[in-house]
């Protein structure tokens, strides 16, 4: 059974696969070190990366997460992939 490609890495290029965890690239093996969790931080909240916002991070678009204010009221960001080096920021 083929995988989902759900994208290209902005590392190396190749296709980028979905795990339980992680979206991470298909060149892993080779050393490549491209990896978005699927449950990441932000600030002491966890963002939920779906597949389609994923994609959307891949292509280099925003994505829109829900998150809390520290008064508890609700709010939209949007948020875009940034490569630090060799990592995801």
């Amino acid at each position: 059974m083929e995988k989902e490609k759900i994208g290209k890495c902005p590392i190396c290029g190749n296709f980028i696969y979905e795990n339980q965890k992680s979206y991470y690239c298909s060149n892993y093996k080779e050393g490549c070190k491209f990896n978005l969790w699927k449950d990441t931080k932000y600030f002491d909240q966890v963002l939920k990366i779906t597949k389609e916002k994923a994609k959307k991070l891949l292509k280099g678009e925003k994505a829109k997460f829900k998150l809390k204010s520290k008064t508890e009221n609700d709010y939209e960001a949007y948020f875009t992939i940034e490569m630090k080096r060799k990592y995801v920021n």
